[in-house]
């Protein structure tokens, strides 16, 4: 058997050795690259969730001004924000109370009438980081802006001017800046 014959027809272990080689550490550096990109995405759907309520309360703000019924706003601070969207996110499982079994899932959207905020459960945690204990969560509400005339940090009907609505966060959150930068 000729040696120079057999390096022709394939690879030589060596060099099939170094192909392994090679293919493992690509597939190292593109699975970590994915990794931070289901953090990226997930901020990226947060975000859009939350611009496209914002973007209801400010038509629902105009269209009540345009109507003279400004004075019908407060009412939604507190309200359920997706009540306000044509559609909602296919992960938004509805009302429900805390002590509900499914509210431990991570990656869905719920509204808690009893704290009056829309609640969205973090999938990916690892670079998550809030000042709630417990299951890594984001606690979202609709806020009336309004101008406190009086100063005694509420609203008071007649004596304060309204601004509008806002989705307000109810707690301190961020993602930490991973390795890659981003």
């Amino acid at each position: 058997m000729d040696l120079t014959q057999n390096k022709q027809n394939g690879f030589t272990q060596f060099e099939f050795i170094v192909v392994v080689i090679l293919i493992s550490i690509l597939s190292v550096v593109a699975l970590n690259r994915m990794w931070a990109w289901r953090a990226e995405i997930e901020k990226t759907f947060i975000k859009t969730v939350s611009g496209n309520i914002r973007s209801a309360l400010g038509l629902q703000t105009a269209q009540l001004a345009l109507h003279g019924k400004l004075k019908q706003l407060p009412q939604l601070a507190g309200a359920n924000p997706f009540s306000l969207l044509a559609q909602t996110p296919e992960q938004y499982l509805g009302e429900l109370s805390a002590d509900d079994p499914r509210t431990q899932q991570s990656g869905i959207w719920y509204f808690d009438k009893k704290q009056k905020a829309l609640i969205y459960t973090i999938k990916h945690t690892d670079d998550f980081r809030s000042t709630l204990k417990g299951q890594a969560r984001i606690r979202l509400m609709i806020r009336l802006i309004y101008s406190d005339l009086n100063l005694n940090r509420r609203y008071d009907a007649g004596i304060d001017s309204i601004a509008g609505l806002d989705l307000v966060s109810l707690d301190r959150y961020h993602w930490e800046v991973t390795k890659s930068g981003k």
